[in-house]
């Protein structure tokens, strides 16, 4: 089984607010060895601007880069809208809960 990584994201993500999380997510990549599977949780995030639709679109490339999954859980109705409106709901993995996405794991 893959090791999987879990990582919240609070609050409003913008350009300034996006860059924490950015060299956390930028670390983990380099540090990444094996093929793993990366969850962003935003049960807590309700609004991003383009900048982070940006890093999230980079983040999956650079996982895929690295033969590992990223997969979204807990998506609020704002910003399930918004990327699925620029798409990226089309490619990257999505689910309700870090339950649902589990479920999903061990099926």
């Amino acid at each position: 089984m893959k090791p999987i990584f879990t990582i919240k994201l609070h609050g409003d993500l913008d350009a300034i607010t996006i860059e924490p999380y950015n060299d956390a997510i930028e670390t983990l990549i380099v540090t990444i060895v094996d093929p793993s599977v990366v969850v962003l949780d935003f049960s807590q995030v309700q609004y991003m601007n383009s900048t982070a639709i940006g890093n999230l679109a980079h983040w999956f490339s650079l996982f895929q880069e690295k033969s590992s999954e990223m997969h979204l859980v807990g998506l609020t109705d704002s910003v399930h809208d918004t990327l699925d409106l620029v798409g990226l709901l089309h490619a990257i993995p999505h689910h309700e809960s870090i339950d649902a996405f589990k479920q999903t794991v061990n099926s």
